[in-house]
């Protein structure tokens, strides 16, 4: 078995947010990947706000703010804590869609970063630079 290293650990986030007073907020963040265990719990907890009929289609979803989740499971302050999701909840939502976007390729859950990670494993293999687990 060989073990790929394609994605950054840690990914820096600069949020510029206007606060109460009109006044710019500025605030240093980090995007990380979640571990297993995280990334399990967000996925059941998509799969259980999303309600069916008897047939079994899709109806609606019941937690309409998988954006805030999933920030909220990747963001960290500069003292190394997740950011909870009561604070990020009060930002713009163009921040939060920007962040949320963040994530989920940080995550492996966009096309792009698919692609990107077949992409990765091309040039290593090309250049031997995966590592055997031993």
């Amino acid at each position: 078995m060989r073990i790929r290293v394609s994605r950054k650990p840690h990914v820096p986030v600069t949020l510029e947010e206007e606060g109460p007073d009109g006044k710019l907020e500025v605030y240093e963040y980090t995007i990380r990947e979640m571990m297993g265990p995280t990334r399990s719990a967000y996925m059941k907890a998509l799969a259980d706000g999303i309600k069916f009929d008897a047939k079994k289609q899709k109806l609606t979803r019941t937690d309409d703010d998988q954006s805030t989740l999933l920030i909220s499971l990747c963001l960290y302050d500069d003292k190394e804590k997740l950011v909870d999701r009561e604070v990020i909840a009060k930002w713009s939502q163009s921040s939060i869609l920007a962040l949320f976007e963040l994530c989920q390729q940080q995550n492996g859950m966009t096309t792009d970063s698919e692609e990107e990670e077949k992409k990765d494993s091309t040039e290593k293999k090309k250049s031997g630079s995966e590592l055997p687990n031993g």
